[in-house]
């Protein structure tokens, strides 16, 4: 039987509801060019579970695989996802949901997603990019995101070629990663 005041059981079972603030000290990425995300599910699966990454970048999901599937076998986890132009293609956010990522306008431009989240009070954007072996790497979305915030981390998929394209000499290992 509760004799106190109504207000200070409230207040006691709003307290018992809400969620403790963590402060993340850490940012953990995980890439993965999965290449085919129904085959190689358990992997992804079993690599999140061992690492426990706060945002997950996938690319190479081997078709166009619905927002709910991922959502469901990356339940707490914000699904971010970008279509792509080949039947490989796409790339895939996953941030973790205390973390509260928002969606970047990219212009709907395939294989690109970024989106916006909040990290120890400062704004971080990350992005990721599926770079297909046949096209160019479309930097100006790149300049355009990098404008929006400075704050910024890539999961980026760079083939050698390409980079070697961009910058007219032989890439050194530090470069293509």
């Amino acid at each position: 039987c509760w004799t106190g005041a109504k207000t200070d059981l409230l207040k006691k079972w709003e307290q018992q509801y809400q969620q403790p603030y963590s402060p993340v000290s850490n940012l953990t990425v995980l890439h993965y060019n999965i290449r085919s995300f129904n085959k190689n599910q358990c992997d992804l699966i079993d690599m999140v579970e061992k690492y426990k990454p706060t945002v997950i970048s996938i690319n190479e999901l081997g078709k166009e695989i619905p927002t709910q599937v991922l959502a469901k076998s990356l339940f707490s986890y914000d699904i971010f996802k970008a279509t792509g132009t080949n039947p490989h293609g796409g790339a895939v956010l996953a941030i973790e949901k205390q973390l509260k990522g928002v969606p970047i306008d990219c212009q709907q431009k395939p294989n690109i997603i970024a989106a916006s989240m909040l990290v120890n009070n400062k704004h971080i954007t990350i992005t990721s990019v599926y770079s297909p072996l046949t096209q160019e790497l479309q930097l100006e979305h790149m300049s355009t995101i990098l404008k929006i915030s400075p704050q910024f981390l890539r999961a980026l998929k760079l083939r050698i070629t390409q980079l070697h394209k961009i910058t007219r000499k032989r890439p050194t290992i530090s470069q293509a990663l």
